[in-house]
């Protein structure tokens, strides 16, 4: 007679988990059988980051996403051999279901077994989603697809400025500041490449969408490829609602990318 294996009904729990190796590592953390945070911060001495201003991305419900993750999921993966192709010999697996659910069931009976994961993306919605990538266009048709000029062939923004060393011939500005930017960007000799973002150039962000400047290829002892953000001051409280946020979330995306990116008042500051 074999012996039943009872199976946890549950995925794991994250937190049961992480307190259990703390109770083994570290006891002396602990008071009444909960962590003590002050014995927590002087056992970890100076890996503890007390400084408030630091970079980051924040939204409302943030907190409750990281609780979401911490509480075991009681949802089931059924198999589907009749929909499936090699059902007994395939080593892959397309799994339906939400994102963070499937996560937590795949956690502990398939830890060091997946080489990768493939989450499909929002926007596959079964009709074809093309990039705007085609380079081949004319400035006409640059500007209007950017929405700086109109389907009548109308300028939806009057000033512009000539440039050597840009895409086309001509940049659209619509400040002061873009302008002298651009009239600087224009006249030095280390700026190999420079543009003005067009409006579909756009970030998501928990704020909205942010469309950056700037794209920029800089070159002195070696390449550098840099994106900036002009305005006319650099002081939160002056800039227009949330402005100073979209930057900031702005300055997360490409710093995660790798990508030198800044907020700036002037070209002098670049180099």
């Amino acid at each position: 007679m074999t012996d039943e294996i009872k199976l946890p009904l549950t995925s794991t729990d994250v937190s049961e988990e992480l307190l259990m190796q703390l109770r083994e590592a570290a006891p002396q953390i602990f008071s009444e059988g909960r962590i003590d945070f002050t014995k927590l911060q002087a056992a970890l001495g100076e890996h503890v980051e007390t400084n408030p201003e630091r970079y980051g991305l924040t939204w409302a419900g943030k907190r409750d996403a990281f609780r979401n993750v911490q509480v075991p999921s009681v949802a089931t993966l059924r198999p589907q051999p009749q929909e499936s192709v090699n059902w007994g010999s395939t080593e892959n697996l397309i799994i339906e279901g939400d994102n963070l659910e499937v996560l937590k069931l795949l956690q502990k009976p398939y830890h060091g077994k997946v080489k990768m994961i493939y989450i499909d993306p929002p926007y596959n919605t079964g009709n074809e989603f093309i990039y705007p990538d085609n380079y081949r266009e004319g400035l006409d048709e640059y500007l209007r697809y950017t929405g700086q000029l109109g389907e009548d062939g109308t300028a939806t923004l009057t000033s512009m400025i000539e440039v050597d060393n840009s895409i086309y011939d001509v940049v659209l500005y619509e400040s002061e500041v873009e302008r002298a930017f651009a009239e600087a960007m224009s006249t030095r000799e280390d700026i190999k490449l420079f543009i003005k973002l067009p409006g579909w150039f756009k970030i998501e962000t928990p704020i909205g969408t942010y469309n950056p400047d700037w794209a920029i290829v800089r070159e002195a002892d070696s390449k550098v490829y840099l994106v900036r953000e002009t305005k006319s001051t650099k002081d939160q409280l002056k800039l227009r609602g949330s402005e100073w946020a979209k930057i900031q979330c702005g300055k997360a995306h490409f710093d995660t990318l790798g990508v030198d990116f800044a907020h700036i008042v002037s070209a002098s500051e670049i180099g």
